[in-house]
């Protein structure tokens, strides 16, 4: 058993008794996508778990999984003892991701803890694209942007949102459904304005059909992506993978 392993464990313990996979993964994308790389603001740095950052409107649903996390530093093992809140964050994510039989990523740590929110509005507009707004900071290819949307592979909105439902008919396995769902005109699951400005435009398209074909360059992509998002703004403290 290696390290990443034994860092993995309490949370593939917590998903068997409470399947909260999608929170963790959303609150791991949540925190660290806020990240403006010009102006070296936000990225994975745990100010997700500031009060007013819970309660903004993309991070509705999530207080359960922070709440996990923080246990983690207590409850976990003695590796997770040893982490920042900002490096559980993440790994509660590579975790759920592996234990839904998604990729296996492997975890890097020496995070440091936000110790204020830092959030920068207008970095994170883009009015000509529901998904690039979300990207606009950050430094992502267009593969890397359609890659990180198959997220949505896992788990439901959240029952406060004014749409009910799911992205694919199984949403606690990641695979590349969500893709097959996206270009399927007679799909039964939902689709928001974002999904659908992926079949808007050709650049983001073209990735869409590439991996609801092959998952395996799905997954590759993914995984790169993800794991680019989960060390944003934290590159150069960063130690070897444990």
């Amino acid at each position: 058993m290696n390290l990443n392993h034994i860092a993995k464990k309490p949370f593939w313990d917590l998903f068997y008794k409470t399947p909260c996979m999608s929170q963790m993964v959303r609150l791991a994308f949540n925190d660290a996508i806020r990240y403006n790389s010009s102006a070296a603001t936000g990225g994975a740095n745990a100010s997700i778990r500031f009060e007013n950052a819970l309660k903004r409107v993309e991070n509705t649903g999530l207080e359960f999984a922070m709440q996990q996390v923080v246990a983690m530093k207590t409850d976990g093992n003695h590796i997770t003892a040893e982490l920042s809140l900002s490096d559980l964050i993440q790994l509660g994510a590579y975790a759920a991701l592996e234990y839904c039989e998604g990729p296996v990523i492997n975890f890097k740590m020496g995070r440091e803890d936000a110790e204020k929110e830092e959030v920068d509005d207008a970095a994170l507009m883009d009015p000509t694209n529901a998904v690039r707004s979300q990207f606009t900071a950050s430094e992502l290819s267009d593969d890397e942007i359609v890659a990180l949307m198959g997220r949505r592979t896992l788990g439901f909105l959240p029952p406060e949102d004014e749409y009910h439902g799911k992205w694919v008919q199984n949403p606690y396995v990641f695979d590349n459904t969500y893709f097959k769902e996206l270009l399927n005109e007679k799909s039964r699951y939902i689709k928001l304005d974002d999904d659908r400005s992926l079949l808007d435009d050709p650049d983001f398209k073209r990735y869409v059909e590439v991996f609801a074909e092959d998952e395996e360059i799905f997954f590759q992509t993914f995984a790169r992506a993800f794991n680019k998002v989960s060390e944003f703004g934290q590159e150069d403290k960063l130690l070897s993978e444990i």
